[in-house]
């Protein structure tokens, strides 16, 4: 069930905090809005997110602060909870590497992308005293919309029911990311490739080709999909090919616009030219 608005609020603005450091979340109480009853399932989900955090190169430790609160006096005298102060970038990744089944989760990652959007562009709006600020202003407020494009794309991705994505539709949703925002032309071979290099799929001359490696399999970014295929004889065999989960999504997203905004393309030749 997903949460009720109050008083024209969602759920998400009636548990954020702020204080001297600024806006913020914390885990104990996003877990029940983010449709969570369990506190280890829900710490699941933000060490994967602090995973994600860390694989595209941003401040974990500044993002997810470990905290403690009290819990009550027992036998033993107070006991104290592990907590975590989210900020919203933070709290964003937490619902991008959430479980994609919940409807909690799913509004989560639309509040949080869109929330972001916001308040980047608004630190954008200033009025300007001089044409030279105006032309900073402008400045500013393209960094700011482009800078929260990636992150509103990929809340806007759709996925199976069973919260798995294939590869093409990964290849189709960054291609039209990458056409719209920067101009670059991205293959579906180049796809492939970078999902290789990332380590989530083998390449190469293997009767493996494109199944999901081993390691990405235990790290949870990725799953084996086997079909049963009818051939025009008769015979049936089975296929088996890539699923990115939603963390192996967000890992594979973060890394391909981080290339392809600093590169102009996803091909590795553009590393190494």
């Amino acid at each position: 069930m997903l949460p009720e608005m109050i008083g024209g609020l969602s759920p998400f603005d009636q548990i954020a905090r702020t204080d001297d450091a600024g806006e913020h979340w914390t885990g104990r109480e996003l877990m029940p809005v983010m449709g969570y009853d369990s506190w280890q399932r829900f710490e699941d989900v933000i060490e994967r997110a602090k995973a994600s955090s860390d694989a595209a190169g941003h401040n974990t430790d500044k993002a997810f602060v470990q905290v403690s609160q009290l819990s009550g006096a027992g036998n033993l005298g107070d006991q104290r909870k592990r907590d975590y102060r989210l900020t919203r970038f933070a709290a964003y990744l937490v619902a991008m590497n959430g479980d994609p089944r919940k409807p909690q989760i799913a509004a989560a990652q639309t509040y949080f992308a869109v929330k972001t959007r916001e308040a980047e562009v608004s630190q954008a709006h200033q009025l300007p005293t001089s044409f030279a600020d105006a032309l900073e202003l402008a400045a500013r407020q393209a960094r700011a919309l482009e800078a929260a494009a990636p992150m509103v794309e990929q809340a806007k991705h759709h996925r199976a029911a069973d919260g798995l994505l294939s590869v093409p539709d990964f290849a189709n949703e960054l291609k039209a990311w990458a056409k719209q925002h920067h101009g670059v032309k991205v293959l579906h071979q180049e796809v492939w490739d970078f999902l290789g290099e990332l380590g989530l799929i083998i390449r190469g001359d293997t009767i493996r080709h494109n199944h999901p490696t081993a390691d990405a399999v235990d790290r949870d970014l990725a799953r084996r999909k086997t079909t049963t295929v009818t051939h025009a004889s008769g015979r049936t065999s089975k296929e088996v090919s890539p699923r990115l989960t939603p963390a192996g999504e967000g890992y594979a997203w973060d890394r391909a616009v981080k290339r392809i905004e600093s590169t102009g393309s996803l091909s590795r030749k553009a590393v190494t030219a």
